[in-house]
């Protein structure tokens, strides 16, 4: 009788307390020459009504390497799981780490990318397999982000490469429904009236803001953003400003977007920060 209660106990806790943190919006502005990332910073809380816009979406990996992410980004456990609690910014350090490198010492973006992306699927699988509520649950969360779980993008400052990376599931697969996939270009992608060639991609959820905006923009006056920004130029202020308009567009409506825009631009051979918050650990160091 007493491991029949348990048993109640563990089931009813853990759909309860288990916590996923999720993010949604990151856009980046390509050119054959710089790459800027700006991203809102609301994380939502399962199961918490409290928002936290202290989430530090864009993350740098040493002083070439920048990385962000979207979807369901980290897992805290409970004190009665027997999975072990994830964050995909400290898997992405712990891929830089110990991702094949070559002979000079370098570390491949590319083998970042691979070596991130098998480490969350594995994360993910180990989650989908613990029991049958868990695995209800990860179907849940995949159906609701139409069978994507989560994803990241690499950006590497020396010769300036890109590499995403996206788990998913699929319920067609029985053996294996969850898996990744590493590639060198992203999909929602726009021309947005730039004088200088250049496209704006977008990666998350909210995406119809940027695809509109972009429709409709022709090359005009300089744009004007809320965000104070340090070193920016036109490229860097677009891609603050589809981010501001997404927040104006869902902050309380859907309410998963929100709070200050971090942004970042990357050039070939050097990243330069040109808005963060204090609590973002590149502050700290």
């Amino acid at each position: 009788m007493t491991k029949n209660i348990f048993i109640l106990i563990s089931v009813i806790a853990y759909p309860a307390f288990a916590q996923f943190e999720s993010g949604t919006i990151v856009i980046l502005n390509q050119s054959k020459n710089q790459i800027v990332v700006a991203a809102d910073s609301r994380a939502v809380h399962e199961n918490v009504d409290v928002l936290d816009n202290s989430h530090c979406k864009i993350a740098a990996l040493n002083h070439q390497i920048i990385f962000t992410s979207t979807g369901y980004a980290r897992y805290t456990k409970l004190p009665i799981d027997a999975m072990e609690s994830w964050d995909n910014v400290e898997l992405a350090r712990d891929a830089f780490h110990h991702a094949a490198k070559r002979k000079n010492g370098d570390v491949e973006v590319e083998a970042i990318a691979d070596y991130w992306a098998k480490s969350v699927r594995d994360h993910w699988d180990s989650l989908y397999r613990l029991n049958r509520f868990s695995q209800s649950r990860v179907i849940k969360l995949a159906e609701a982000n139409h069978g994507q779980l989560t994803s990241g993008v690499f950006i590497g400052a020396k010769g300036l490469f890109l590499r995403a990376a996206v788990i998913s599931f699929d319920a067609t697969n029985l053996i294996n429904p969850i898996d990744y996939r590493v590639g060198e270009t992203l999909t929602a992608c726009w021309s947005c009236g730039q004088r200088e060639r250049g496209t704006i991609c977008a990666v998350g959820s909210h995406l119809d803001v940027a695809a509109k905006f972009c429709s409709r923009r022709k090359m005009g006056p300089k744009l004007s953003v809320n965000t104070p920004l340090i070193g920016a130029n036109e490229r860097t202020k677009l891609a603050v400003k589809i981010v501001e308009l997404t927040i104006d567009a869902y902050g309380k409506t859907s309410g998963d977007v929100g709070g200050n825009v971090d942004a970042v631009t990357i050039t070939r051979g050097s990243i330069a920060w040109n808005s963060r918050k204090q609590n973002c650990p590149e502050n700290q160091n």
